[in-house]
C-alpha cells in the first residue's frame, strides 16, 4: 500500500461522525411588495438554469482562521483512537443505533494504486446540498477523492450512490459547512469541532457532493476495499 493510500483516520466521522440536516440555510427573501412593479423592471428568477448551492445559505461574518499545531495534534490523536473502534462503529451505524445518524461509508479508489478504499465519514447537509470533509487539512482520502473526481456513499455494507466531488474554496459556503459540524457531528466531536473552529477554518478540506453525470446508480469496483481512515 502506498503512502497516499494509507489508512486515514479522517472519518469526518472522526471523533465524530454523524450527519444531520443543517439548519444554516436561510429562507429565500420574500418578494418585493412595492406597488405596481413594472414587468420589464423586475428580474425573473423563476428560470434560473444554474442554481448555486451557496444560495440560500446565511452569510454571517467570515470565520476567523488561524492554524494551530496544538489542535492539529489533538485531531491526529483522536483519529488514531477512533480507528480502534471502526468496526464497532460500522456495526452500530448498520443497526441504526441513535447518535450516529449521519455516519456513512464513503468509497473511492487510491490515486496511485487504483485500489478500492473505504472509510466512515459524516455526511453534512447545508442548504439542501451534501458535503464531506476533513478538519485537519488534506488527508489521503480527500486527495484520492479529488483525484478520482467521484465518491460513492452508502450505509455501511450497502449499495453505493456515485457522486462527483468539488473542493470548496474559502468563503460563505465553506464557512457554513464548518459551522454545520458544530451541530451535525455526534457528541462529543461536535464540541471539538467548535472549539477548534479557527484551526478548521484555516486548513480544513471540505468537498461538495454533486450528482454524477453517469447517474445516481453508477457503480465502481470498490467492494474489495477495507475500511481506512
Amino acid at each position: 500500500m502506498t503512502p497516499d493510500d494509507s489508512p486515514d483516520v479522517s472519518r469526518d466521522a472522526s471523533p465524530a461522525a454523524s450527519p444531520d440536516v443543517s439548519r444554516d440555510a436561510s429562507p429565500d427573501a420574500s418578494p418585493d411588495a412595492s406597488p405596481d412593479p413594472s414587468p420589464d423592471d423586475s428580474p425573473d428568477v423563476s428560470r434560473d438554469a444554474s442554481p448555486d448551492p451557496s444560495r440560500g445559505i446565511s452569510q454571517p461574518a467570515p470565520l476567523p482562521a488561524r492554524r494551530s499545531s496544538l489542535w492539529s495534534g489533538v485531531f491526529r490523536f483522536s483519529y488514531r483512537l477512533i480507528r480502534l473502534f471502526d468496526r464497532p462503529i460500522a456495526s452500530m451505524v448498520a443497526n441504526g443505533l441513535p447518535g450516529l445518524d449521519g455516519v456513512i461509508e464513503l468509497r473511492t479508489i487510491g490515486r496511485r494504486s487504483g485500489r478500492p478504499r473505504r472509510l466512515l465519514v459524516t455526511l453534512l447537509t447545508v442548504g439542501g446540498a451534501g458535503y464531506v470533509g476533513h478538519p485537519n487539512g488534506p488527508a489521503p482520502w480527500t486527495r484520492n477523492a479529488l483525484a478520482a473526481g467521484w465518491v460513492e456513499i452508502a450505509e455501511p455494507g450497502g449499495s453505493g450512490e456515485r457522486l462527483t466531488v468539488r473542493a470548496l474554496a474559502a468563503g460563505a459556503e465553506r464557512d457554513a459547512v464548518i459551522r454545520a459540524t458544530w451541530r451535525q457531528q455526534p457528541f462529543p466531536a461536535n464540541l471539538l469541532y467548535r472549539a477548534a473552529r479557527r484551526h478548521v477554518a484555516a486548513i480544513g478540506v471540505y468537498l461538495r457532493l454533486e450528482p454524477s453525470k453517469d447517474g445516481p446508480n453508477a457503480r465502481h469496483d470498490t467492494d474489495r476495499g477495507s475500511h481506512q481512515h
